[in-house]
């Protein structure tokens, strides 16, 4: 065995292939092939793929959460991790040990034999290894990039769903909706059920569906899910393309669309998979939580919400969410963001959400913007809002850890705090947050406790 811990296999993955991405599946497919994956017998799981520029990760949240209440054994994948790797490959909702990983990469890199493979090459098949070997009902698979190319399409789903269409990561998928939207409906099969939750697909998508002969469902057109006050319905078709309507849902904090799709999707699998009753899903659904996604943490008494909106369309999604959360005091934010993201149009998303900005740079990451640029995008964006705006309202910090230490420190107990930008920024204020040893907890309690900020 080349390595005994998971660590050490994840170090040496981070160098091994010359590209972070290497878009194409004929690599990953010969060793699959190797590898004897095979998802498409009788005995085979459901297989249901998610791609998607936002919202993903939500979509498969819901669904995993649904269909592990419903009795079945479900495994999915997803990218990227928050805290640990294992985070990536769940089964029954559980992650998998560091063993079960380790022992996966050692029978990728065995049967790889002298193939080459990235870092998200060698997880999608420890995933696919692992759900293969875990006798399941479903897997969930969230693709990493776009969708054509990405390695989890080397499987053919039962059911694909995109979420959402917009620009991000041009420099693989286009500059365009068109292209991207037709690099995604890559996941598509013919013949097969293909689910689109954006309420504006672009053309590509009806396109290549067609093409296909999927039996394409469109978010407004065949099922639709509507919000009043967080009390919704849902409406859409079953396995029989019977009319289905389901009322009085309570939504966790979770895109409208993902969780459309999810449900659309969950209606459609074989009656003797899941228990399709309105009561599973309006008690089931309202206790869903999801990591990093407008999550709602305490630290000494503050009010926190980690989100990972890192483009313009997940932006409006969290400013959206943060105008229902009728917050009595200030709304701070803490920000740190990649130099590729569209760092004006997240901004200007939000610009209207803060009273003041945290901003900080992103210590060892080469991708990171740095917190001085980040500011001064921001304080164009207020100064073209607000005449009265000050360049006082934007904080620089070098470290995360400092810029959440100063804005929770001028907190009072009305107040909220919002951290966003990047993964990167959402794992390293948890993993602050989560340290035992850390002094930022013992810190704030010298400075006052709650009650006493509140009432200053």
């Amino acid at each position: 065995m080349r390595f005994q811990s998971l660590q050490a296999w994840l170090e040496w993955l981070e160098s091994f292939h010359p590209s972070e991405i290497d878009l194409g599946l004929d690599r990953v497919s010969e060793v699959a092939g190797r590898l004897k994956l095979d998802y498409n017998d009788s005995d085979s799981p459901t297989v249901i793929t998610i791609a998607g520029t936002n919202g993903k990760g939500s979509c498969v949240s819901v669904l995993n959460h649904l269909l592990t209440r419903s009795g079945l054994r479900v495994g999915s994948y997803t990218s990227p991790h928050l805290l640990r790797y294992n985070e990536r490959i769940n089964i029954n909702g559980e992650p998998v040990a560091d063993h079960t990983i380790a022992d996966s990469f050692k029978r990728i890199d065995q049967a790889r034999e002298t193939t080459s493979l990235t870092y998200f090459e060698f997880s999608t098949l420890a995933a696919l290894d692992i759900c293969q070997r875990a006798n399941l009902d479903v897997v969930l698979l969230e693709v990493g990039l776009g969708g054509r190319l990405d390695a989890v399409n080397i499987i053919d789903p039962d059911i694909a769903i995109v979420t959402s269409i917009d620009i991000d990561h041009v420099d693989w998928l286009g500059s365009d909706r068109e292209s991207i939207g037709f690099e995604k409906a890559g996941i598509f099969r013919p013949n097969r059920v293909a689910i689109c939750a954006d309420l504006n697909p672009p053309k590509s998508i009806i396109d290549v569906a067609q093409s296909l002969s999927a039996n394409l469902l469109l978010n407004g057109r065949d099922f639709k899910l509507t919000d009043n006050d967080n009390v919704a319905s849902w409406q859409g078709v079953n396995s029989d393309k019977i009319k289905i309507i389901i009322n009085d849902l309570k939504l966790p904090s979770l895109p409208l669309g993902s969780i459309a799709a999810a449900l659309q999707a969950f209606q459609l699998l074989p009656s003797s998979f899941a228990q399709k009753t309105k009561t599973l899903l309006v008690d089931q659904l309202a206790s869903l939580t999801f990591m990093g996604r407008f999550q709602p943490v305490d630290v000494a008494g503050r009010q926190v919400i980690l989100d990972v909106a890192h483009n313009p369309a997940a932006a409006f999604n969290l400013a959206n969410n943060l105008s229902q959360l009728k917050i009595e005091g200030h709304c701070l934010a803490l920000c740190a963001m990649m130099e590729d993201k569209d760092t004006a149009g997240v901004v200007e998303a939000l610009s209207t959400s803060f009273d003041r900005w945290f901003v900080a740079d992103l210590i060892g990451n080469p991708r990171a913007k740095s917190a001085q640029n980040l500011a001064e995008v921001i304080c164009q964006s207020l100064t073209s809002k607000f005449e009265s705006a000050e360049n006082s309202a934007v904080s620089v910090y070098s470290t995360v850890e400092k810029g959440l230490f100063d804005a929770l420190s001028s907190m009072k107990e009305s107040d909220c705090l919002i951290v966003f930008g990047s993964f990167f920024t959402v794992a390293e204020t948890l993993k602050l947050m989560n340290n035992k040893q850390h002094n930022l907890l013992a810190e704030l309690a010298v400075i006052g406790n709650v009650e006493e900020i509140g009432n200053e």
